[in-house]
């Protein structure tokens, strides 16, 4: 079951990670934790939520990764595909394939890390804190 999302109805406490979202079509007062948010992936003026720990695991929401990449970003979200964007707090690992990389998250989803964005991923991973392991393929 896909739901949509109404991107503005993203409560932006940008202090923590207990801020909500709350999509328009389901039970009402029915709140997602951005914190639960694993991954966003980009399809046109569509953006998919993958989420953990929340029923339904996928949300639909009619705008584009962009808006979505401006609220997300001070809740350690990284862009790291233009079709992608990715909680930094679900990477399991970061794997190379040749001189290929990819993020494997805790889900087991494997996102691309473009070549443009691999220089800003690993200096922000760096800056944060947050040093993943990385596998060689």
């Amino acid at each position: 079951m896909k739901v949509s999302l109404n991107i503005a109805g993203i409560i932006a406490s940008r202090s923590n990670h207990s801020a909500m979202c709350f999509p328009e079509h389901t039970q009402k007062n029915k709140k997602i934790p951005i914190g639960q948010i694993i991954r966003c992936k980009a399809e046109e003026e569509i953006t998919h939520f993958y989420l953990s720990n929340c029923q339904p695991k996928e949300i639909k929401i009619f705008r584009s990764i962009k808006t979505c990449e401006e609220y997300l970003q001070p809740f350690a979200f990284f862009r790291v595909h233009k079709t992608h964007l990715v909680n930094l707090s679900y990477i399991k690992s970061i794997v190379q394939k040749n001189a290929n990389f990819e993020i494997l998250l805790l889900n087991g989803d494997r996102v691309p890390l473009a070549r443009r964005k691999k220089k800003m991923f690993f200096a922000y991973i760096e800056e944060v804190g947050y040093l993943p392991f990385i596998e060689l393929e």
